[in-house]
């Protein structure tokens, strides 16, 4: 019984634990969505061009600065650009193994992906794959304030590794505690099997 209560609550706290991890992912890109100023996306195409844009760099110094301080892994923009997602400005820098020229398309996209560009709906996947790696992905989009529509997405991506780690942490302190008491309940058991074999003897 004590065995099967320790299975149940180390499943419970990994399951609480990742949902809690969800939410406040979902949060922390919606914040950032909405600190993004819409006229610095409206001056960007999306495509190579935009390297020599001032807005360009801006986007990506202030997407840096904010990964660096908050300890996020990756930060970048996606617009649609005939019917293709496409990124743009992002925190990392140039030769990182992550890192996408503006312009490049984003060869495996999910449906959901191409769905927040409709919905408009902040979201997260995951852990899912791509030609990037496998990530858990918080997505939010920026508005245009005149027309409603969305004008690209930001997303925010932790490694998987990482994200199970995290979890798995959140499992082992309920399943280091059943492991504990199991010991003391079979130690008790020994010792008491002792003590009756004694007082069988006497």
């Amino acid at each position: 019984i004590l065995s099967l209560a320790g299975l149940w609550v180390a499943k419970t706290a990994g399951t609480a634990a990742d949902l809690q991890m969800r939410r406040a992912l979902v949060r922390h890109v919606t914040d950032i969505a909405a600190a993004v100023n819409p006229a610095n996306l409206r001056a960007l195409s999306f495509t190579a061009e935009d390297k020599s844009r001032p807005e360009f760099s801006r986007l990506c110094s202030q997407l840096q600065a904010y990964a660096e301080f908050a300890g996020i892994d990756s930060l970048y923009t996606m617009a649609l650009r005939n019917g293709q997602i496409v990124f743009g400005p992002e925190s990392l820098s140039e030769g990182h193994p992550y890192s996408s020229p503006p312009g490049t398309v984003y060869q495996e996209p999910s449906q959901q992906d191409f769905d927040l560009f409709k919905t408009g709906r902040p979201q997260i996947q995951g852990p899912v794959s791509d030609e990037y790696g496998t990530f858990v992905t918080a997505s939010a989009p920026v508005f245009d304030p005149v027309t409603g529509e969305v004008l690209a997405v930001v997303g925010l991506d932790v490694e998987a590794s990482r994200w199970k780690s995290v979890v798995g942490r959140a499992q082992w302190i309920p399943a280091g505690v059943t492991l504990v008491l199991l010991t003391v309940l079979f130690l008790g058991g020994l010792i008491l099997g002792r003590c009756r074999q004694k007082s069988i003897g006497h």
